[in-house]
Formats: C-alpha cells, sequence, structure tokens
C-alpha cells in the first residue's frame, strides 16, 4: 500500500513538472580539459603567434604549450612523431612535408608537444515525463576543442598544425518506445540518433 502511494506521488509530481516545462530539473554534466586557455579563440591566438623556424622552446613555455608545467599537454618522442605522420607503410617519407622530415631527421633532437585543451557540456533537454520514464532522452552538447602538435629540433620549432572545433553542438536522442519495460525482455533495441 505504502509503496503504491510513493509510485503514484511520483508519477504525479513528474507529470506536473512536464505540465509546467521545467526542463531544468533533467541533469546536466561539464566535460573540461584543463589548459591556460578558457575558450578556442585564446587557444587558437596563442597558437597563431608561434613561428616556425624563429619560436623557441622559452617563446613555447611564454605562449602556454609547455609540456612541463601545462596542464594536459605531452611531449613526444621522435618515434611518437614518425608513427603520427606515417600510420601506414602506404606513407612514406618522402610524402611528409619537408620540416616534418627535417625534424626527423634529427633522430632525438627531434620531439612534439601535443596540447588538446576541450570544455564541453552536456544538458538533457526536452520533455521531462519522457525522459525520467526513458521513452525519449534528448542531450545537446554544446563546448569547443582545440588539438595542436608542435614538432621542434634542438629547441626551435620546424613545424605546427592544428584542427578542431569552435563551437560544438550535438544532440543525442535515444528513443524506447517501451520506455521502463524496454530492458526488462532484451527484444527490443533502442535507437539512437545523433543530429549535427
Amino acid at each position: 500500500m505504502r509503496w503504491n502511494r510513493r509510485l503514484r506521488a511520483l508519477i504525479a509530481g513528474t507529470m506536473a513538472l512536464a505540465a509546467a516545462g521545467c526542463g531544468g530539473v533533467l541533469p546536466r554534466s561539464f566535460e573540461s580539459t584543463e589548459s591556460p586557455w578558457k575558450t578556442f579563440d585564446a587557444a587558437k591566438a596563442a597558437f597563431d603567434q608561434i613561428e616556425p623556424g624563429r619560436s623557441t622552446m622559452a617563446d613555447l613555455k611564454d605562449l602556454g604549450f609547455d609540456p612541463e608545467t601545462a596542464p594536459n599537454a605531452r611531449t613526444l618522442s621522435y618515434l611518437e612523431v614518425q608513427t603520427r605522420f606515417m600510420p601506414t607503410p602506404a606513407i612514406t617519407f618522402t610524402d611528409l612535408d619537408p620540416d616534418v622530415r627535417r625534424c626527423l631527421n634529427g633522430y632525438n633532437a627531434c620531439q612534439g608537444i601535443q596540447v588538446e585543451p576541450t570544455e564541453v557540456s552536456h544538458k538533457r533537454v526536452g520533455n521531462v515525463f519522457l525522459d525520467v520514464f526513458d521513452f525519449r532522452r534528448e542531450t545537446l552538447q554544446t563546448g569547443w576543442s582545440f588539438s595542436s602538435l608542435i614538432l621542434l629540433r634542438d629547441g626551435v620549432v620546424l613545424y605546427k598544425t592544428w584542427n578542431g572545433s569552435a563551437n560544438i553542438r550535438t544532440t543525442e536522442r535515444k528513443e524506447n518506445p517501451l520506455g521502463p519495460l524496454q530492458d526488462l525482455g532484451g527484444f527490443a533495441a533502442d535507437r539512437t540518433q545523433k543530429a549535427l
């Protein structure tokens, strides 16, 4: 009896929230890879100040690309750099950028610095009732990511490259036609869709 009352109260409360459109009660999460930069633009601006052939390790430290002190910065050996640029036998040494070849020809004098700051938040959106009872869950991901690779030989930058996204915005939708009963029998798979 007491269990039935609690269940009814839970259902009534959930339906009231759904009717009121209180999407703020849905879960949220935040992922952040700690770095010296708080935004994509700040990371890109620092990266743009690096000058191949001129910038030194001291300059990189001033810009926040110090593998010893910058959070989540990684140093790559020349073997890791070689694997990064030549992941398959189809890519030969002569296919590489001349500055990458110059770095690799230095063997242990060649090193890479990889820095990948990221900030992404996950927010569940949509109908509270459908979400709570697992009929349909929509998650909105927003944020930014930046990935940089810098090659140095004898402490001087020879090559740099970057990729990333200044405006991550994706929606993941998971639908279970049977709601909370979906996983009981294992006879119906959920449907997940991702939209950009």
